[in-house]
């Protein structure tokens, strides 16, 4: 009795052509980076909150700190905190009001500039690990004292500031106001540049503050019915001086 010989089943990879093959090996490593993607951008938006959550203790600590000391030793110990840690103010998103703040003494320039209103790569409200642009910021009464730089704005990312007001800012010996990209809309103006000699401070301990002969006294343009104290927390009363700090007479 005959009967028919039977190959042995070819395994189901001896069944795909080499074409198939190499469309198979092409969607898999495609399929590898998508997912590779998906991984690091949650990853760092992730990393983004922490750095979020990182920065408001910070500020809430600082601001502990400062409510616990006596009014004289406050601008000190602020001050010894900021050249401590190097800190400097970095500006993305909407709405802020940045005032009453001594910057003294910072090094760094570019994304670390003393005072910097970056431009964005996206709008207010947007994804965490983009950069929102700077919508309606309010930059007033602000000192800046030996530092490598000064007020910079837009150097980084596309997009610039959108109504942008910079006033009655005092920079001693800290570079200038200096536009990468200009804003569009808003006002920079009574801004006060020069050295600390020229502009009537005084090396007082925690602070570089007004002396009674300082032209900047009583020289602030503007309102700013939300800036009712210095930096200090002595009262603005009447005619407002350019800078954190209000001179005492």
């Amino acid at each position: 009795m005959s009967g028919r010989r039977r190959h042995p089943a070819r395994p189901w990879t001896a069944r795909w052509t080499l074409t198939w093959r190499i469309l198979a090996v092409n969607i898999l490593t495609v399929l590898i980076l998508a997912l590779g993607v998906i991984y690091l951008d949650a990853f760092r938006n992730k990393l983004s909150k922490e750095r979020i959550h990182r920065t408001e203790r910070e500020a809430q600590i600082s601001a502990i700190m400062a409510r616990m000391l006596p009014a004289r030793d406050r601008a000190r110990a602020l001050a010894e905190v900021g050249k401590s840690t190097g800190s400097r103010i970095r500006l993305y998103g909407a709405d802020n009001r940045v005032f009453n703040n001594y910057v003294a003494g910072t090094t760094g320039t570019g994304y670390d500039s003393a005072l910097s209103i970056d431009g964005g790569d996206a709008g207010p409200g947007g994804e965490l690990n983009k950069h929102h642009r700077v919508d309606n910021a309010v930059v007033v009464f602000n000192t800046l004292v030996d530092n490598a730089t000064g007020i910079v704005i837009g150097e980084n990312y596309p997009e610039p500031p959108v109504n942008l007001v910079v006033e009655n800012n005092l920079l001693a010996d800290s570079g200038d106001v200096r536009e990468v990209k200009a804003p569009s809309g808003g006002s920079l103006a009574n801004n006060t540049v020069g050295t600390k000699s020229a502009l009537g401070l005084t090396d007082t301990g925690p602070a570089w503050k007004l002396t009674a002969g300082s032209p900047e006294i009583d020289k602030a343009v503007g309102r700013y019915d939300f800036v009712t104290t210095d930096f200090e927390g002595r009262p603005r009363d009447g005619a407002k001086d350019v800078g954190a700090d209000e001179h005492e007479s």
